[in-house]
């Protein structure tokens, strides 16, 4: 909660690496990474993603990686392909030791905010599709499966807010 708090109170703030790090930080707090101060910064050792075969970037090279692609979001259009192709280059780049899938779906909130996108929100009914949908992006730098996965997400929360919507105005109808 702490986190995703923050992410909406720093919506102003410049979109840079200092706010990755920071939102690492109350993500990471009070873990084993804590403890061995590990969090807020990237990664140190070379990480891997279980169940595939998928080379991560390089602790040596992520913040490089990262100052590219945080320049390249400045410059990019902002729509969901954007948000799509900028999300599935990070996890591509897994610049934290832990804790970067958690880190990129806050990305992603952010991203739709600012940029008056429908949220995506992904959840376990599309985890699996996003999960394998990510992958191919990441192999391929094709983003088009990742994008449809994105808009289901997208359909699935709309759909669960009008459920809402309707709760809500039965609840004030009944106090009224």
């Amino acid at each position: 909660m702490e986190l995703f708090d923050n992410v909406v109170d720093t919506l102003k703030e410049p979109f840079d690496k200092y706010l990755l790090w920071n939102w690492h930080r109350i993500l990471k707090k009070g873990t084993v990474d804590d403890e061995i101060d590990n969090i807020g910064k990237w990664k140190k050792y070379e990480n891997k993603l279980s169940k595939t075969e998928l080379k991560l970037c390089e602790p040596h090279l992520v913040e490089n990686s990262m100052f590219n692609l945080l320049e390249n979001w400045k410059e990019s259009r902002k729509d969901i392909l954007a948000i799509a192709d900028f999300h599935q280059k990070f996890e591509h780049i897994h610049p934290f030791q832990d804790g970067n899938g958690r880190i990129g779906r806050f990305i992603i909130l952010r991203q739709c905010i600012e940029n008056s996108v429908d949220l995506i929100a992904i959840d376990d009914e599309y985890n699996k599709e996003y999960r394998e949908a990510l992958y191919k992006a990441q192999t391929t730098d094709n983003i088009d499966l990742l994008v449809e996965v994105f808009k289901k997400c997208q359909k699935r929360l709309d759909d669960k807010l009008a459920d809402w919507i309707q709760t809500i105005k039965q609840v004030e109808e009944e106090v009224e």
